[in-house]
């Protein structure tokens, strides 16, 4: 980090330009001798970078997490490129062992600017070394969480695997519509299932289905569950993220799909037809009714109050990051349209209003305040007859208050979206909910999740 940090000061860099997020945070504390202003739109962080840089001759840096955020730089790189302006992207990476995985948030972001770049480097940030460049340049650098005494379980035979692991779990995400038969199976067998809202299949019901996401980080910490098959496409859930960074012995398989959104897994075409039933398995899941009443201003009661004016035959769009898993906690058997390819907040009401287009059904939209903030233009023009638009205000990106980075990446804001939409066109279209933090985190406290 070290070459890194000088070769910027080097170029009389001042100034970083940031936007939010898990990967780039890790940069933080070795940025800390330059003066980071922060946005949570990487379009108009780089926007501002470009500026910078035209205005004072000098560099100046866009830094962003990874995944989409990215691709929101290139309008200002392309004009960096036409104008000669001397404009860095400090873009933080999945490491390469993932990439072409479908792994949560990463892309093809190497070189993602070409031709619009004069420079570039891409790799870890002990291989930086870097001296003659131009401009436009981008830093591409990988960073891993993964544990450094991780050692991925080697698979036998899914039978083998099923017939020896305590309990088995078993996924079922988007793009899972047609394994219905495949489901009736391993319930038959006493595996345990985990249903995703994207999943068609949401609505299925099952003494052996189990929503509770921390119930299941521990039954693999403690190697209750041996082996995991996922059918469909790369889960929502942070177990897939915790099977990639810090679980061992845990042997994973992706059903007839060769995108395994990990590094380790094996492709399985077909259930063995003869499995040997798992001995019987009983854990409680948490209960959240008493909780969401306990805690009515929290996240999850704001979720749960737009859920209950869901009718039958409407159409719901959750957007990223913490909407979709406050929708899945709530576990209300509702299946949704959701952005989760590369995982980014951009264009979530953009997305909700084409598919409203497509429709005379009524379309919720559900997404955060930082989302709205960041699609704000979608509300410009008239909107579809059919659309609803919920935000849940909880003053900045609150998911970074759960995870262990540097808390500068909530971008907290005071702003009244309420007073902020009213001179749009159709304004009534959008309800706001305003939740309290502190509340939130107390329901998180009692519900045993970090």
């Amino acid at each position: 980090m070290n070459d890194l940090i000088n070769h910027l000061k080097s170029l009389r860099i001042t100034h970083i330009y940031c936007g939010a997020g898990a990967r780039n945070a890790y940069l933080l504390d070795y940025l800390k001798d330059f003066k980071i202003l922060f946005h949570f739109d990487e379009r108009v962080a780089a926007f501002m970078a470009l500026g910078h840089a035209k205005a004072t001759g000098t560099p100046a840096v866009v830094c962003t997490t990874s995944g989409t955020a990215v691709a929101e730089c290139l309008p200002a790189c392309i004009e960096a490129y036409y104008s000669e302006a001397p404009l860095i992207i400090l873009s933080a990476d999945r490491p390469k062992r993932l990439w072409e995985t479908y792994a949560p948030q990463t892309i093809n972001q190497n070189e993602i600017f070409t031709p619009y770049l004069r420079s570039h480097f891409s790799g870890t940030i002990e291989a930086y070394k870097q001296s003659n460049i131009s401009f436009p340049f981008q830093i591409n650098l990988e960073i891993d969480d993964r544990a450094l005494n991780y050692k991925a379980a080697v698979a036998t035979s899914f039978k083998e695997d099923f017939e020896s692991s305590p309990v088995v779990l078993a996924i079922f995400t988007e793009s899972s519509k047609n394994y219905e038969k495949e489901l009736s199976q391993l319930e038959n067998v006493g595996a345990m299932l985990y249903i995703e809202c994207t999943s068609s299949l949401y609505y299925k019901e099952s003494r052996f289905r189990v929503n509770d996401e921390s119930l299941i980080l521990r039954l693999l910490k403690n190697q209750t569950i041996q082996t995991v098959i996922k059918f469909g496409r790369t889960p929502i859930t942070k177990i897939w993220r915790e099977l990639d960074r810090n679980l061992f012995a845990v042997k994973v398989y992706s059903y007839q799909n060769e995108k395994f959104g990990l590094e380790f897994a094996s492709f399985l075409e077909n259930l063995p037809k003869d499995l040997i039933p798992t001995k019987p398995w009983n854990y409680p899941e948490q209960e959240l009714d008493q909780l969401i009443s306990l805690y009515p201003l929290s996240d999850i009661a704001q979720y749960q109050t737009i859920a209950n004016q869901v009718e039958q035959g409407d159409i719901v769009y959750v957007g990223n990051s913490m909407a979709i898993r406050y929708w899945q906690l709530l576990n209300n058997r509702i299946s949704v349209y959701a952005n989760r390819g590369a995982n980014g907040i951009d264009g979530q009401i953009a997305t909700a209003i084409g598919i409203a287009n497509t429709t005379n059904k009524i379309v919720h939209c559900i997404v955060g305040d930082l989302t709205f903030l960041y699609d704000l233009n979608s509300l410009v023009f008239k909107l579809p007859e059919n659309i609803r638009i919920h935000v849940v205000d909880n003053g900045g990106g609150r998911i970074f208050e759960r995870v262990n980075i540097n808390k500068k990446m909530v971008l907290a804001h005071q702003l009244d979206l309420k007073f902020l939409i009213q001179g749009f066109i159709d304004s009534a279209k959008v309800e706001v909910y305003k939740a309290c933090s502190e509340q939130t985190n107390e329901f998180w406290s009692c519900y045993g999740q970090t």
